[in-house]
């Protein structure tokens, strides 16, 4: 009787390796990777390029050759050898075994190798854009935003205040922002006793051609908002990927809603019912049961399927009862700094209507 499972004879497996070979080979766009919805830093190579504000070369994402979507490819192969040589057919794809396995390694640590990358690029794009947006002037009052962004923001002002002897007082807008500034050795303040803000930096989840904002990805918003809020100024950092010519471009995770959580149910229905999409409650990852924010509320990510106005939509849904804020920032920020591939800043102002 003949055997019905599936060899892979080891022509097959060349022809695999090879194709996988010329696969490397492939300039693949940077709009390849954000279509993937993992964006750019998840299929990335390496190449040389100089570091936004610095002399040295150093490595950046060059969207080549996908070494983690290669890596998942060999592991496939070497694990289809193994196990029809345990199950005793294909006896002669065994000699394979190893091949195979050596390249699931090359490129598992060629991926590892691209975010390592990555991270020390985004690193040099936020210094170098928290070193253009930022004029800090003596015995100002500093709003310091939450996320990513900020902590390379935070610890460039530090060396600021370090090197000009400023005198600057800091509001946080969550508890990681407070452990910042107190990190830096920066003056730690509230808005009791300092309740007019002359200057509040924040990063955003996404950006529109409007200068509107979609923030809270880390939870944070309604603090943020506050502080952004009471600021004369509010600028905004982030890198190019945060740019887009209409919120939900770029930024597919919906629009962060902070509820009282007794009403989460009825405001999901409510928010569903009058604006359409999915309204879903944010789940930790390290915690059993939803993310709690800093207040002690819950968050709602509201994943909406169209473009709406987002003036009027903010602005109803803030009157739903339980909801305490959205992570929309309408008609807030000032000016938007944005940290390029190549190394340079772009700075967007609000519109004039």
């Amino acid at each position: 009787m003949q055997n019905e499972h599936p060899v892979a004879s080891p022509q097959q497996m060349l022809t695999y390796f090879i194709i996988l070979r010329l696969l490397q080979a492939l300039p693949l766009s940077a709009d390849f990777g954000r279509a993937l919805d993992g964006g750019p830093d998840v299929f990335c190579g390496a190449t040389n390029l100089k570091v936004p504000g610095e002399d040295t070369e150093a490595r950046r994402l060059s969207f080549l050759p996908l070494p983690g979507l290669q890596a998942l490819f060999y592991f496939i192969l070497f694990f289809k050898c193994f196990s029809n040589y345990l199950l005793g057919v294909g006896q002669e794809s065994f000699s394979f075994f190893f091949f195979f396995l050596f390249f699931f390694f090359k490129h598992t640590v060629a991926g590892l190798k691209c975010w390592e990358s990555l991270s020390v690029y985004m690193q040099a794009i936020s210094m170098r854009v928290t070193q253009v947006a930022i004029q800090l002037q003596n015995n100002q009052v500093l709003g310091i935003g939450s996320g990513s962004t900020i902590v390379h923001a935070v610890q460039r002002i530090a060396e600021r205040v370090k090197q000009e002897n400023l005198n600057l007082v800091c509001i946080p807008t969550s508890f990681q922002a407070r452990q910042l500034i107190l990190q830096y050795g920066l003056t730690l303040s509230d808005l009791d006793r300092h309740p007019e803000i002359d200057l509040a930096i924040d990063g955003a989840d996404e950006v529109d051609a409007d200068l509107n904002l979609i923030k809270g990805g880390g939870g944070c918003l309604t603090q943020e908002k506050i502080v952004a809020g009471y600021a004369s100024r509010f600028i905004v950092i982030a890198d190019f990927r945060k740019d887009s010519k209409n919120l939900g471009d770029q930024w597919h995770k919906g629009i962060p809603i902070e509820v009282i959580p007794m009403a989460y149910v009825p405001v999901s229905r409510a928010v569903s019912q009058k604006f359409g999409g999915v309204v879903e409650l944010r789940m930790a990852v390290n915690k059993a049961g939803p993310v709690v924010t800093d207040n002690g509320n819950f968050i709602l990510d509201w994943k909406f399927d169209r473009v709406h106005k987002w003036s009027e939509v903010n602005t109803a849904i803030k009157m739903i009862p339980g909801v305490v804020d959205t992570g929309l920032f309408i008609n807030m920020a000032e000016r938007v700094y944005f940290g390029m591939q190549d190394g340079s800043v772009n700075m967007r102002e609000k519109p004039f209507c």
